[in-house]
């Protein structure tokens, strides 16, 4: 029931990350429901800038032949180290383990962050609730973080529906089509 604990050293990162504080900021999304705005994103840029953090971000568009990410053209990616498309799994985990922490919106590289010896991961919830998706770990520290009901009354809307074949939840259920 928890997840198996993975380590590296840090010479497994990259040189330039060796001797610095810096954030992994996971800013891709595979689907509109999972995706922070831009212009958070770039709010979020800054105050770790502003806290002396080198925001690097992380994330791969294809993850396989029918499934991809999206990455916002308007993140400012030239305020920290782009590492997008350049890092393999393993690199990406390792990058990760000695960062201090790893921020996203419900993704694959949050769940790959967990894994990893005292890393720290803060792990934003949406669409499905933290019950549901939160890593189960025996090691380093989570921080999940959900928007109440009553500020948003389809958070966790995946996780209270069952049986409902015919909707893909990488778009709302309720918007528009």
């Amino acid at each position: 029931n928890y997840y198996p604990t993975l380590t590296f050293p840090r010479t497994r990162i990259p040189q330039i990350l060796r001797d610095r504080p810096y954030c992994v900021l996971t800013v891709g999304a595979t689907g509109h429901v999972r995706t922070i705005p831009a212009r958070d994103w770039n709010i979020i840029i800054s105050y770790v800038r502003a806290q002396g953090l080198l925001p690097v971000f992380l994330g791969k568009s294809i993850l396989t032949e029918i499934y991809a990410a999206k990455f916002a053209k308007e993140i400012r990616y030239e305020d920290g180290l782009d590492l997008r498309e350049r890092t393999s799994p393993l690199e990406a985990a390792a990058i990760m383990q000695h960062a201090e922490f790893t921020l996203g919106l419900d993704n694959g590289n949050l769940h790959l962050a967990a894994l990893m010896q005292d890393s720290r991961v803060i792990f934003g919830h949406n669409i499905a609730s933290v019950e549901h998706r939160a890593p189960r770990r025996t090691h380093g520290r989570t921080i999940n973080l959900a928007v109440d009901k009553s500020e948003l009354a389809c958070t966790g809307c995946q996780s209270r529906w069952y049986q409902f074949h015919a909707h893909q939840f990488d778009k709302c259920f309720y918007a528009p089509s």
